[in-house]
């Protein structure tokens, strides 16, 4: 077996609603080669516990329920 390890690739999307970002990230998905996950702030934020999140969200300090 090999011990070679190959590096993954992150790509960040930012911008405001509806600027195309889950479209550009379900374009890249459906194009590019290997697997290639789409973590929205939504899905991100259900995997980190409340306390680690004060000020997530759309405004600075807000909250985000």
């Amino acid at each position: 077996m090999s011990n070679i390890h190959t590096l993954g690739k992150i790509v960040v999307l930012n911008g405001t609603p509806r600027s195309g970002k889950s479209s550009i990230a379900t374009i890249v998905q459906n194009t590019f080669d290997g697997v290639w996950i789409n973590l929205g702030v939504d899905a991100f934020m259900k995997m980190i516990p409340k306390r680690y999140q004060p000020g997530i969200g759309l405004r600075p300090g807000g909250r985000t329920s």
